[in-house]
């Protein structure tokens, strides 16, 4: 995660409103490159992604520089991350690295804003991970399945597959479904 030099010149400041963004630059290389800044939800946002995912369980292994700082985040951040950059709006709220996750009272005070985050945010996008066990031709068949015909062997095996992921064990997805005015579901690439 970030270092605390970070969020020190970029505070948030406790019982206010004001939440970090990711400011996605475009990718030019492998490194992921992004700066930080704050705003306040009460005065509303410009449009925002509100990214949902599960940490998953690897160390922190890539690095990418927020605002000029090294930063060491997690593989399926990483993923999730280099998705957005080439297919959606930069500017992305996330929680593993907008959070001084070493600051106590910010990490508690910004959890009881999940609700205004996730419900302010234009899109909410739940990332599934990257693409496996036919998971792409899973979402084909979810999104174009037409009412009454059913799903054949492969298409449900396929649909279940996706749909045992990790990422639907975690409390905090009915908050962040229930919350978002718009929610994308993405795996893979596509």
């Amino acid at each position: 995660m970030a270092s605390s030099k970070v969020y020190e010149t970029f505070p948030v400041h406790p019982g206010s409103m004001e939440i970090r963004f990711l400011e996605l630059r475009p990718p030019f290389s492998d490194v992921l490159s992004c700066k930080l800044s704050v705003v306040t939800l009460k005065s509303g946002p410009p449009p925002f992604i509100a990214l949902s995912y599960e940490w998953g369980a690897d160390d922190a292994n890539h690095v990418m520089s927020l605002d000029g700082h090294d930063v060491s985040i997690r593989h399926n951040l990483w993923l999730a991350l280099k998705n957005i950059t080439k297919h959606h709006a930069r500017l992305v709220q996330d929680y593993a690295i907008c959070i001084d996750q070493d600051n106590i009272p910010e990490r508690n005070h910004q959890v009881d804003l999940m609700r205004d985050i996730y419900s302010s945010a234009a899109l909410v996008l739940v990332w599934l991970g990257p693409a496996a066990d036919d998971s792409a031709f899973a979402i084909r068949n979810i999104r174009y399945e037409k009412p009454g015909t059913g799903l054949v062997r492969k298409e449900f095996l396929a649909v279940h597959r996706l749909l045992c992921r990790t990422y639907w064990e975690r409390m905090w997805i009915v908050q962040e479904f229930i919350l978002g005015r718009s929610v994308l579901v993405h795996c893979g690439d596509g």
